[in-house]
């Protein structure tokens, strides 16, 4: 689908009448995938002859001082008052498993605080209320993802609260199984009939997601599945306005997903390779064709129609620099092609005349972070249009003054904060970013603030700041600051300090070994359902697997694998308590260390703190160019870590394989390499050992990853061989490097590549200051037996 037509900046001036455009062709795009160039003329074809509620106010009449006229708490008022609410059941499904007062409480919650807290103002609360609520109480799946929302939000607001914490573990994880359940009816005769249920409810998952702090990715992913996958008769047949707002919140999600990925959001791979972009926004553009003028005048929140359509210019100017470095482009096309973003950019206003001045003062932040993205588009070797981007800059920085500290607006500000953030270098810039992220706010948005404020942080910790403002030489701006320690990412995974007090957690004890093999968090302790085989000690924080488990003539390791075992089993069937299992069994591990062969399953064994066993290969080539790595990039489907970077070849080592047995399958399924070829020239090269805990799931785990090196001739290549690698690419040692500090690669390969590094050669005393920190790093020792007691003779 080609967008062609390109908008008259009289016509976009316009606010009296509907916005026409000019029947001429643009400029020659025979570089660049079909889509490039989008029309915007539908952007601002619905206009209001009313002004009733259009502001008076300038922006500066609302600085960080002064009472916002769009507060939450009038935001909450406007709800309350509003009819659709007034008849909404608050009687508990019978098949919803909850209990009333829960149930209560957080519907209620997910009204008056989560509701408005996904808005910038009355009239997104409006949307909100009028297309989520039909959906809502009448699905059970979009009920479970409100509800899983609203826990989250109410455990964010209450940290230290029990019950808090248990209701937003409890109903995610409901949420989660009851998507599963409804996608696995797919193909068969009780295939879902709501798909529009189905998109809203993993829209809500997202939301929640992203208030988790995590990647809302695979969630997003499937709702624009959904809203493509529609036939006509039922992309007809749903509520358009729903659908309407489905779409456009869809396609912000998209690219707020490149905030993961600082410092450098706007070329990310993830937004080059967002392909669907373009066919939302056709459904959307077909969609609003279909509404009616006074339909469209009543969605004028902060998604109206050329917000997303200034989205597109972020996904298409994205795409357009990572052609420059691989296409042949030459410096003509490429400046027309930028002329033609800067005039859509510089042509969009707001379509409705009553916008609120929030939404307003939103759009304007986004317009100037794509202004300067757009002029520091290189041309030359050097930013196209070095002025005019300073200038964008300062008064991005002046705009954002005037936003009042702690709104709830901030959280749709993220993307043009960060991509400001990135380029910041005064002292006083950067402390008014990290103002408006830390300033505290009850928003959806609370936790991702904090995590973007802190990358920001990390980031600026590696660049010098500049007492000027940014009025910076051409060629001192080139690129934005980025960062170039590798302590962060080694920080990310090995995140227990090595001298942390390890009294503070409780030891797991097996029978007749007076060695610890695991420690736990005593939330976790207080939470697993413990059988009679185990003997808790609180005073002395210790549990013990009882030697009288074992039996006159048992195998004394199954015996202790089968007491472990009973107590998984009533784990995983505990999916409130143990969102982190699923509710499914794993491959088993062996204990490490363990004096008889004893094992646990995968997904459990962090809640024990028992270590765990990895093993990864690097496979490399050697040219005259220099060396280059195999990287292969994990599926988008996968659970955890999708679409990242990873090494060339890993995986778990089950309990009966040893690591080289690991790495061998591995490479036969995941790469497609010869196992024989992989036998005879795979070389064992050392071990890395780390140890990771995440107090908010309750999980403690000692890492031991065996590394191996494989050089290959170029006549090899690996090929995906099962599904969960997407494709393999063959690195430069730079582009490797930069993907690392970007923030590209699965947490753990970081380590695995910097040990390459330094074996090789790549990374030394003379070139890397913090060299002996990640040296000792990436060989600490472990808190837990990694080998067997020795046998005493008799």
């Amino acid at each position: 689908m080609m967008y062609d037509t390109i908008v008259d900046p009289a016509a976009a001036s316009s606010t009296s009448g509907p916005q026409t455009s000019v029947n001429r062709r643009g400029p020659n795009l025979s570089s660049l995938p079909a889509g490039f160039l989008w029309t915007a003329s539908r952007a601002s074809t619905v206009n209001s002859n009313s002004d009733s509620n259009s502001p008076s106010e300038s922006a500066k009449d609302y600085g960080p001082r002064k009472r916002s006229p769009e507060s939450l708490r009038s935001r909450t008022e406007h709800l309350r008052m509003a009819p659709k609410i007034s008849h909404v059941p608050l009687i508990v499904p019978p098949d919803l498993d909850c209990d009333e007062g829960s149930f209560q409480m957080l519907f209620q919650h997910f009204l008056s605080r989560s509701m408005p807290s996904m808005s910038v103002d009355s009239v997104d609360t409006e949307l909100y209320v009028s297309t989520l609520l039909p959906v809502i109480v009448s699905d059970n799946l979009v009920l479970r993802s409100v509800l899983a929302l609203s826990s989250l939000q109410y455990m964010l607001s209450h940290p230290e609260n029990d019950k808090a914490l248990k209701l937003a573990s409890t109903y995610y994880s409901k949420a989660l199984s009851a998507m599963r359940a409804r996608v696995a009816l797919s193909g068969t005769s009780a295939e879902d009939d709501r798909p529009d249920c189905l998109c809203a409810a993993s829209l809500m998952l997202a939301l929640t997601e992203s208030a988790r702090g995590d990647s809302t990715r695979n969630h997003v992913d499937f709702a624009s599945h959904v809203l493509q996958s529609m036939s006509n008769s039922v992309r007809l047949g749903i509520n358009q306005k729903l659908y309407r707002n489905m779409l456009r919140v869809c396609m912000f999600l998209r690219v707020d997903e490149a905030v993961e990925t600082i410092p450098s959001p706007f070329t990310s791979a993830q937004l080059v390779n967002q392909m669907d972009m373009p066919i939302l926004a056709g459904h959307l553009w077909d969609a609003e064709h279909r509404a009616s003028a006074t339909e469209l005048r009543e969605e004028c929140g902060l998604f109206q129609t050329p917000f997303i359509a200034g989205l597109l210019t972020i996904h298409h100017l994205a795409r357009l620099r990572a052609a420059d470095g691989t296409a042949n482009i030459d410096k003509d096309e490429r400046v027309t092609q930028l002329l033609a973003i800067e005039m859509q950019i510089m042509s969009w206003e707001p379509a409705l005349p009553h916008t609120s001045l929030r939404v307003r003062q939103v759009w304007t932040l986004w317009r100037l972070a794509m202004l300067i993205l757009l002029y520091e588009s290189p041309v030359d070797g050097k930013f196209w249009q070095a002025s005019r981007r300073n200038d964008c800059y300062e008064s991005f920085m002046k705009e954002l003054k005037l936003v009042p500290k702690g709104h709830e607006s901030i959280g749709v500000m993220l993307w043009p904060i960060s991509m400001a953030g990135s380029c910041a270098q005064s002292p006083a810039h950067r402390e008014l970013i990290q103002q408006q992220l830390t300033e505290s706010c009850d928003t959806l948005s609370a936790r991702m603030l904090a995590v973007v404020a802190n990358m920001l942080q990390q980031m600026w910790d590696g660049t010098a700041a500049n007492p000027a403002d940014d009025k910076r030489e051409e060629e001192l701006v080139k690129t934005p600051a980025k960062q170039n320690s590798w302590m962060p990412l080694i920080n990310k995974v090995d995140n227990v300090p090595l001298d942390f007090d390890f009294n503070t957690l409780y030891r797991l004890y097996l029978p007749k070994d007076h060695r610890s093999h695991g420690f736990m968090l005593q939330s976790t302790v207080e939470r697993l359902p413990w059988t009679a085989d185990f003997s808790i000690n609180h005073g002395e924080r210790k549990v013990r697997l009882l030697h009288t488990i074992v039996k006159d003539g048992d195998d004394a390791g199954k015996a202790a694998t089968a007491a472990i075992q009973r107590v998984v089993d009533a784990a995983i069937n505990l999916t409130d308590k143990f969102p982190t299992l699923s509710g499914r069994h794993s491959e088993h591990f062996r204990i490490l260390g363990a004096n008889d062969f004893v094992s646990i399953e995968r997904f459990p064994a962090p809640l024990f703190g028992i270590s765990s066993r990895g093993a990864h290969m690097t496979a490399y080539v050697k040219s005259a160019e220099g060396m280059r790595i195999w990287v292969p990039r994990r599926s988008a489907h996968l659970f955890t870590f999708p679409d990242l970077l990873d090494t060339t070849v890993a995986g778990g080592v089950k309990a009966e394989d040893s690591p080289f047995d690991c790495i061998v399958a591995e490479a036969t399924e995941e790469a497609s390499l010869p196992a024989d070829f992989v036998k005879e020239n795979a070389r064992a090269v050392g071990a890395i050992t780390y140890v990771s805990m995440n107090e908010t799931k309750g999980t403690f785990f000692p890492t031991v990853l065996y590394c191996y090196d494989l050089e290959l001739p170029e006549a090899i290549e690996p090929v995906p061989g099962d599904d969960e690698v997407s494709g393999f690419e063959l690195m430069t040692i730079a582009e490797v490097k930069r993907n690392m500090l970007e923030g590209q690669f699965k947490p753990n390969c970081v380590l695995v590549m910097l040990d390459f590094f330094i074996r090789h050669n790549i990374i030394t005393s003379e070139n890397e200051e913090h060299y002996v920190e990640i040296v000792t790093r990436l060989r600490r020792h472990l808190p837990v037996p990694t080998y067997p007691e020795p046998k005493v003779n008799q």
